[in-house]
């Protein structure tokens, strides 16, 4: 696997990152159970204002009611 941090080759076996420190149990513990996804625009970050994701939500909604077509967009940093 990699470390989320700095992205160097780790074991999975192992409590931190041999290279940067990472806290990788910690990172484990947080991210156990992923969120099932509601809704056109999933912010499971909390990074996109609210105002802008019911934007989003609309203009996708829109997308979807004219065209049928589904708008999927993932971003990672």
């Amino acid at each position: 696997m990699k470390c989320p941090k700095c992205k160097a080759e780790i074991s999975d076996k192992i409590g931190s990152c041999e290279g940067c420190g990472f806290d990788i149990q910690a990172w484990d513990k947080l991210f156990k159970e992923i969120p099932k996804p509601s809704g056109y625009v999933n912010d499971f970050a909390s990074v996109i204002p609210e105002g802008l994701k019911k934007e989003m939500e609309e203009y996708i909604s829109n997308i979807y009611n004219k065209t049928g077509n589904v708008v999927h967009l993932h971003l990672q940093d």
